[in-house]
């Protein structure tokens, strides 16, 4: 995670307990690199120390346009998609939402990582400075 300006972790779970599920955690560069992974939840914490592990992405794919400062993982309680969505802020000042190529429902139909699956904001706003998704409805929340 050195080099990046984010970094977003959620569960990939969409029931009620809140410590089920493989954790799901997304970095963005200035560049609008985005690198996904998936850990199950033994992997990351404890109290080992010792050499860093280099562990290859998941996904990784670069978000045209993006401003490389904010973005945002929406759990996938929240989003009832079945796939795991990233919010990007963009340089034209609307929020993209971006498929991360992970999925809550075994073989599914997951569109391409990096797809855009929707546009939300209006061209030419200021751009977004800081995200945030609400706790409990699929709503985010921007501060520009």
């Amino acid at each position: 995670l050195v080099g990046s300006s984010q970094v977003s972790i959620v569960r990939n779970y969409v029931g009620d307990d809140e410590n089920a599920g493989d954790w799901v955690v997304a970095s963005l560069q200035f560049d609008g690199r985005v690198r996904v992974w998936t850990f199950p939840p033994e992997e990351i914490g404890g109290d080992s120390i010792g050499e860093p592990k280099q562990i290859r992405a998941s996904h990784e794919f670069i978000v045209q346009n993006a401003t490389g400062t904010i973005m945002k993982l929406c759990p996938p309680k929240l989003s009832g998609r079945g796939n795991i969505v990233l919010a990007v802020a963009s340089q034209d000042g609307m929020v993209h939402l971006i498929a991360t190529g992970i999925t809550t429902l075994p073989k599914s139909n997951s569109p391409q990582p990096g797809t855009v699956l929707e546009r939300w904001g209006s061209v030419g706003a200021s751009i977004p400075l800081s995200m945030s998704w609400h706790p409990t409805n699929y709503i985010l929340c921007v501060g520009r």
